[in-house]
């Protein structure tokens, strides 16, 4: 038997962190429209929450990797090899990927880099043994930068 589609279909393809966020508020507002069918319509809510929020985990994650890579490459220009611009290529990929799967996230993506740029900080300080004083205390890459798969960033002592 064909299933017929329906516009939460379309969503679920379209935008799955839109689709868990929209059916854990539906299953909250709508409630159990029967005692005895035996869903946990409260647990079922949270667990959507937690897949919708783990979209944005991964976007934040992947961010990580893609700022200590760009922050690396540009405070030390002398160690730039293939592995750093592949790291790069790849975070970047899988951020594509996220919002493609989910262009919903499209509006967290600022907070994402704002989120996960202090963890950058801390993670090219320690693998580097640069001062934490050697980065900007806010990122500083733009977003568009950051997305942008021909970006790289220009060495600090390139600058006058």
């Amino acid at each position: 038997m064909d299933r017929v589609t329906t516009s939460q279909d379309a969503l679920y393809e379209r935008d799955l962190h839109a689709w868990c966020e929209q059916q854990a508020a539906l299953l909250r507002v709508q409630g159990r429209p029967s005692a005895n069918d035996g869903l946990d319509y409260e647990n079922l809510a949270e667990e959507i929450e937690t897949l919708g929020r783990s979209q944005k985990n991964a976007l934040r994650s992947h961010m990580v990797i893609l700022l200590l890579h760009l922050l690396k490459w540009r405070h030390q220009p002398d160690r730039r090899g293939t592995s750093w611009a592949n790291s790069i290529a790849n975070a970047r990929a899988e951020i594509d990927y996220a919002l493609t799967d989910s262009p919903s996230l499209l509006a967290v993506v600022g907070e994402s880099v704002d989120r996960a740029y202090p963890i950058a900080v801390r993670d090219t300080e320690s693998e580097t043994g640069l001062h934490r004083r050697t980065f900007a205390p806010t990122c500083p890459f733009t977003v568009a930068q950051l997305l942008d798969a021909s970006f790289l960033p220009e060495d600090l002592a390139e600058k006058p």
